[in-house]
């Protein structure tokens, strides 16, 4: 579990607000593993969505973003899917 990059999605894409606590963030419970299971990264591309994004996602673990004009903003390749909406995610909100 990478809770430095789930702490990130959790704050930039899904709203959630995060405290600082020493050299990490920390919410009340440890950041849902938004980069490691893909059922849970799936809520991030359904936020995406509302964000007014469209996602694609290869067999190969490349997954990208559009905006409303349907113009790529985002891409990640990872060696895992979930990681790769996470960080594509990330790159498409400005984070």
């Amino acid at each position: 579990m990478n809770e430095t990059l789930d702490a990130q999605v959790a704050e930039k894409v899904m709203g959630i607000l995060l405290m600082p606590h020493g050299d990490r963030a920390m919410v009340d419970e440890k950041p849902k593993p938004y980069s490691t299971e893909l059922t849970v990264a799936w809520e991030v591309v359904e936020r995406m969505k509302e964000l007014g994004f469209a996602m694609g996602l290869t067999s190969d673990c490349f997954a990208w973003f559009l905006d409303s004009d349907g113009e790529e903003v985002a891409r990640a390749q990872e060696d895992m899917p979930a990681e790769a909406i996470c960080r594509a995610a990330l790159q498409a909100v400005g984070g």
